[in-house]
Protein backbone atom coordinates (compact mmCIF):
# COMPACT_ATOMS: atom_id res chain seq x y z
CA UNK A 1 0.00 0.00 0.00
CA UNK A 2 1.53 3.67 -1.02
CA UNK A 3 1.49 6.13 1.59
CA UNK A 4 2.92 9.89 1.69
CA UNK A 5 3.35 9.86 5.75
CA UNK A 6 5.99 7.85 5.93
CA UNK A 7 9.67 8.41 6.97
CA UNK A 8 10.93 5.37 5.81
CA UNK A 9 9.27 2.06 4.93
CA UNK A 10 10.19 -1.52 6.90
CA UNK A 11 9.25 -5.09 5.80
CA UNK A 12 8.76 -7.39 8.99
CA UNK A 13 7.74 -10.71 9.34
CA UNK A 14 7.59 -13.21 12.36
CA UNK A 15 8.04 -16.24 9.84
CA UNK A 16 10.86 -17.95 8.19
CA UNK A 17 10.80 -15.74 5.14
CA UNK A 18 13.69 -14.06 4.02
CA UNK A 19 13.33 -10.13 3.36
CA UNK A 20 12.35 -8.55 0.12
CA UNK A 21 15.33 -7.23 -0.71
CA UNK A 22 14.22 -6.19 -4.54
CA UNK A 23 11.07 -4.39 -2.78
CA UNK A 24 11.15 -0.60 -2.80
CA UNK A 25 11.53 -1.09 1.36
CA UNK A 26 14.43 1.07 3.21
CA UNK A 27 14.93 -2.00 5.43
CA UNK A 28 13.39 -4.75 6.90
CA UNK A 29 13.28 -6.93 10.10
CA UNK A 30 12.77 -10.40 10.25
CA UNK A 31 14.45 -14.09 11.58
CA UNK A 32 17.13 -14.14 8.81
CA UNK A 33 20.17 -13.62 10.28
CA UNK A 34 22.07 -12.46 7.33
CA UNK A 35 22.36 -8.57 7.10
CA UNK A 36 22.01 -8.15 3.90
CA UNK A 37 24.84 -5.09 3.62
CA UNK A 38 22.79 -3.52 6.32
CA UNK A 39 19.54 -3.76 5.19
CA UNK A 40 18.21 -6.43 7.36
CA UNK A 41 18.20 -6.88 10.91
CA UNK A 42 17.69 -9.70 12.98
CA UNK A 43 14.56 -9.79 14.98
CA UNK A 44 13.26 -13.12 15.94
CA UNK A 45 9.53 -13.13 17.64
CA UNK A 46 11.43 -14.23 21.19
CA UNK A 47 12.73 -10.53 22.12
CA UNK A 48 8.82 -9.55 22.58
CA UNK A 49 7.93 -12.65 23.81
CA UNK A 50 10.41 -12.60 26.76
CA UNK A 51 10.68 -9.00 27.47
CA UNK A 52 13.89 -7.83 25.60
CA UNK A 53 12.68 -4.19 24.40
CA UNK A 54 9.32 -3.97 27.15
CA UNK A 55 10.24 -6.17 30.29
CA UNK A 56 7.72 -9.13 31.09
CA UNK A 57 6.78 -10.55 34.44
CA UNK A 58 4.71 -13.67 35.25
CA UNK A 59 2.52 -14.34 38.57
CA UNK A 60 3.01 -18.21 38.04
CA UNK A 61 7.11 -16.98 38.50
CA UNK A 62 6.35 -15.52 41.40
CA UNK A 63 6.14 -11.74 39.05
CA UNK A 64 10.13 -12.43 38.29
CA UNK A 65 10.94 -10.62 35.12
CA UNK A 66 11.26 -13.54 32.41
CA UNK A 67 14.40 -11.64 31.01
CA UNK A 68 16.35 -11.69 34.47
CA UNK A 69 15.01 -15.42 34.76
CA UNK A 70 16.80 -16.02 31.66
CA UNK A 71 19.75 -14.68 32.78
CA UNK A 72 20.72 -15.78 36.36
CA UNK A 73 20.03 -19.68 35.74
CA UNK A 74 18.01 -21.61 38.54
CA UNK A 75 18.77 -24.26 41.45
CA UNK A 76 18.83 -27.66 40.96
CA UNK A 77 17.37 -29.30 43.75
CA UNK A 78 16.85 -32.80 42.82
CA UNK A 79 14.69 -34.78 40.78
CA UNK A 80 11.51 -32.81 41.49
CA UNK A 81 10.09 -33.25 38.01
CA UNK A 82 9.89 -36.15 36.04
CA UNK A 83 9.29 -37.77 32.14
CA UNK A 84 9.07 -35.84 28.71
CA UNK A 85 6.75 -33.37 27.69
CA UNK A 86 6.08 -32.25 24.03
CA UNK A 87 2.84 -31.14 22.31
CA UNK A 88 0.13 -33.85 20.68
CA UNK A 89 -0.71 -31.17 18.03
CA UNK A 90 2.86 -31.09 16.84
CA UNK A 91 2.86 -31.58 12.61
CA UNK A 92 6.77 -31.82 12.35
CA UNK A 93 7.02 -35.15 11.16
CA UNK A 94 10.57 -35.13 12.65
CA UNK A 95 9.44 -34.37 15.87
CA UNK A 96 6.13 -37.07 15.72
CA UNK A 97 9.22 -39.37 15.07
CA UNK A 98 11.15 -38.53 18.10
CA UNK A 99 8.05 -38.46 20.61
CA UNK A 100 7.85 -42.27 19.17
CA UNK A 101 11.43 -43.34 19.53
CA UNK A 102 11.57 -41.61 23.20
CA UNK A 103 8.51 -43.13 24.13
CA UNK A 104 9.73 -46.68 23.83
CA UNK A 105 11.89 -45.85 26.62
CA UNK A 106 10.16 -43.36 28.39
CA UNK A 107 7.39 -41.11 29.91
CA UNK A 108 6.75 -39.11 27.08
CA UNK A 109 3.27 -37.10 27.93
CA UNK A 110 2.10 -34.52 25.14
CA UNK A 111 -0.52 -31.63 25.57
CA UNK A 112 -2.23 -29.99 23.24
CA UNK A 113 -0.81 -26.61 23.38
CA UNK A 114 -2.89 -23.50 24.36
CA UNK A 115 -3.27 -20.30 22.05
CA UNK A 116 -1.46 -16.87 23.97
CA UNK A 117 -0.70 -19.26 27.05
CA UNK A 118 2.90 -19.88 27.60
CA UNK A 119 4.00 -23.09 28.94
CA UNK A 120 5.08 -21.75 32.52
CA UNK A 121 1.72 -20.24 32.87
CA UNK A 122 -0.09 -24.18 32.34
CA UNK A 123 -0.32 -26.41 35.61
CA UNK A 124 -0.12 -29.69 34.04
CA UNK A 125 2.68 -28.56 32.51
CA UNK A 126 5.08 -26.16 34.86
CA UNK A 127 7.77 -27.96 36.97
CA UNK A 128 6.04 -31.40 35.56
CA UNK A 129 8.80 -32.58 33.35
CA UNK A 130 12.32 -33.27 33.66
CA UNK A 131 13.26 -32.52 29.42
CA UNK A 132 10.41 -30.43 26.37
CA UNK A 133 10.84 -31.25 23.42
CA UNK A 134 10.73 -28.06 21.90
CA UNK A 135 10.36 -28.52 18.04
CA UNK A 136 10.57 -25.80 15.41
CA UNK A 137 8.33 -26.40 12.40
CA UNK A 138 11.32 -25.67 10.23
CA UNK A 139 15.31 -25.70 10.62
CA UNK A 140 15.69 -22.34 9.64
CA UNK A 141 19.07 -21.04 10.51
CA UNK A 142 17.51 -18.25 13.01
CA UNK A 143 14.23 -18.80 12.85
CA UNK A 144 14.03 -19.47 16.75
CA UNK A 145 10.62 -19.21 18.60
CA UNK A 146 9.40 -19.14 22.16
CA UNK A 147 8.74 -22.65 22.76
CA UNK A 148 12.24 -22.62 23.50
CA UNK A 149 11.91 -20.16 26.48
CA UNK A 150 8.82 -21.22 27.82
CA UNK A 151 10.24 -24.90 28.29
CA UNK A 152 13.20 -23.34 30.54
CA UNK A 153 11.06 -20.90 32.38
CA UNK A 154 8.38 -24.22 33.23
CA UNK A 155 11.25 -25.64 34.55
CA UNK A 156 11.99 -28.21 32.48
CA UNK A 157 15.71 -28.76 30.18
CA UNK A 158 14.44 -28.10 26.19
CA UNK A 159 15.63 -30.60 23.79
CA UNK A 160 15.68 -28.69 20.78
CA UNK A 161 14.68 -29.18 17.71
CA UNK A 162 15.49 -26.25 15.45
CA UNK A 163 18.58 -23.76 14.28
CA UNK A 164 20.12 -21.45 16.61
CA UNK A 165 21.96 -20.28 13.29
CA UNK A 166 24.53 -17.78 14.56
CA UNK A 167 23.10 -15.74 17.48
CA UNK A 168 25.44 -16.08 20.84
CA UNK A 169 23.02 -15.00 22.93
CA UNK A 170 21.32 -18.44 23.56
CA UNK A 171 23.51 -20.53 25.66
CA UNK A 172 23.92 -23.95 23.77
CA UNK A 173 25.14 -25.69 27.55
CA UNK A 174 21.87 -24.90 28.99
CA UNK A 175 19.62 -27.03 26.57
CA UNK A 176 20.01 -30.31 24.48
CA UNK A 177 20.35 -29.86 20.85
CA UNK A 178 18.72 -32.44 17.83
CA UNK A 179 22.09 -31.12 15.80
CA UNK A 180 24.73 -32.18 18.31
CA UNK A 181 23.73 -35.97 17.48
CA UNK A 182 24.49 -38.16 14.40
CA UNK A 183 20.96 -39.69 14.75
CA UNK A 184 17.75 -39.85 16.35
CA UNK A 185 18.86 -43.10 18.20
CA UNK A 186 22.02 -41.57 19.28
CA UNK A 187 19.58 -38.21 20.94
CA UNK A 188 16.99 -40.81 23.13
CA UNK A 189 19.98 -42.75 23.52
CA UNK A 190 21.52 -39.97 25.31
CA UNK A 191 18.78 -38.22 27.29
CA UNK A 192 17.69 -41.78 28.41
CA UNK A 193 21.70 -42.26 29.98
CA UNK A 194 22.11 -38.71 31.47
CA UNK A 195 23.27 -38.96 35.00
CA UNK A 196 21.64 -36.93 37.48
CA UNK A 197 24.87 -34.72 37.79
CA UNK A 198 25.26 -34.10 34.25
CA UNK A 199 21.78 -33.23 34.24
CA UNK A 200 22.19 -30.73 37.20
CA UNK A 201 25.19 -29.34 35.19
CA UNK A 202 22.74 -28.19 32.17
CA UNK A 203 19.51 -27.54 33.93
CA UNK A 204 21.37 -24.79 35.98
CA UNK A 205 22.92 -22.94 33.12
CA UNK A 206 21.04 -19.53 32.49
CA UNK A 207 19.69 -20.07 29.02
CA UNK A 208 20.81 -16.20 27.95
CA UNK A 209 24.52 -15.27 28.17
CA UNK A 210 23.51 -11.91 27.42
CA UNK A 211 20.64 -9.67 26.95
CA UNK A 212 20.32 -9.24 23.05
CA UNK A 213 21.08 -5.71 21.46
CA UNK A 214 18.21 -3.59 19.46
CA UNK A 215 20.65 -1.26 18.38
CA UNK A 216 20.93 -2.75 14.66
CA UNK A 217 17.48 -2.85 14.84
CA UNK A 218 16.68 0.53 15.97
CA UNK A 219 19.07 1.71 13.10
CA UNK A 220 16.73 0.06 10.34
CA UNK A 221 13.53 2.00 11.93
CA UNK A 222 15.48 4.86 12.55
CA UNK A 223 17.64 4.82 9.36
Amino acid sequence: MNTSNFRRRIWYTSENLRPPTQEDFDGSLSFDQDEYRGFNAYCPSWYHDVGVATPKFSSALKGGSLLTLLKVGRKFIGDQSSGIGGFINDRNPLSSFIQQEFSKTNNVSLHSRRKNTPLYEVPRVNREFKFFLCSEVDFYPGYVTSILFEAYLAGAVPIYLGDLGTDQSINRDALINFRDFSSVADLVRYVSNLKSDDYAKIYEQPLLIKEPSLSKIVDIILG
